[in-house]
């Protein structure tokens, strides 16, 4: 190895001086302020005209609640209709009302978790109906999602229902909504409980598959490979209902859409 030395050389080392970056350092102060501030607003008892008012609406719900129960057992079909419009209608303004403050404040939090889930289980009972609602109001408003996604279960719906926001989902496409939140609406739809307990006619399947087909042409862009993996299944769901009798009619839309390029390949793997 000596053999091989050419001889001595200079090593210049050169360093730059380190500094404070003034934007990270800005950020980390007003990131220390927030916090600081959260943990003084948090720590605070809560205003007892909060408390009260809020004591008073839990009272009002519970009363609503066991009075719907009272007729329910008695058989009385008016009243719990009646009560059933006055809870319907109490759940969406409470749903409607939420905002950043109420989420924040442990009290008025702790209401409208318990209040929208107690009311919630009476609106979900009236799925045919209030789905396409709860729908509507979870584009409308991402932030409930996590609220409403426990309610809203379209696969226990009849299937003139189940179609119609089927329908609404696809057609949200225009509205450019996140691929995230539409993933968790699409993934409500279990297609397979759905077909073997409502087992819908010919014309209620076609219509259905002609969603789903334009659904996988809307979202076929690269960022929505969890809604097209999704919508496939739903598809394939479809395809065995019955078989061989969608057979001819899903392969022809699957040809027809790959042949135009309105198709992703992965279809035809399935």
């Amino acid at each position: 190895l000596l053999d091989n030395c050419q001889g001595s050389t200079t090593v210049k080392l050169e360093f730059s001086e380190m500094k404070v970056n003034d934007a990270v350092r800005t950020k980390l102060e007003d990131n220390r302020e927030f916090y600081k501030r959260m943990v003084q607003k948090n720590s605070k008892a809560p205003d007892m005209k909060i408390v009260d008012a809020n004591f008073c609406v839990h009272n009002v719900i519970q009363q609503l609640l066991d009075r719907y129960d009272n007729h329910c057992k008695r058989g009385d079909k008016e009243q719990c209709e009646s009560i059933m419009k006055i809870v319907t209608g109490f759940f969406y303004e409470m749903l409607k009302e939420i905002n950043e403050e109420i989420q924040e404040c442990p009290v008025t939090h702790e209401l409208y978790s318990t209040t929208i889930s107690k009311l919630g289980s009476l609106v979900q009972q009236n799925h045919n109906t209030e789905g396409i609602n709860l729908l509507k109001l979870a584009l409308q408003r991402p932030n409930l999602v996590n609220l409403i996604a426990d309610l809203f279960t379209p696969s226990v719906s009849a299937p003139v229902y189940f179609l119609e926001m089927y329908k609404c989902l696809v057609d949200s496409y225009a509205k450019r909504c996140d691929p995230q939140l539409l993933f968790v609406l699409f993934s409500k739809f279990d297609m397979p409980t759905w077909l073997q307990t409502h087992k819908p006619k010919l014309i209620e399947a076609s219509n259905l598959i002609q969603l789903i087909i334009r659904g996988l042409e809307l979202w076929n862009f690269q960022n929505s490979s969890l809604l097209q993996d999704l919508l496939r299944c739903h598809l394939v769901s479809l395809f065995m209902y019955r078989f061989p009798e969608h057979y001819g009619e899903i392969l022809q839309y699957v040809l027809t859409g790959f042949s135009q390029q309105r198709l992703k390949a992965d279809i035809l793997l399935d």
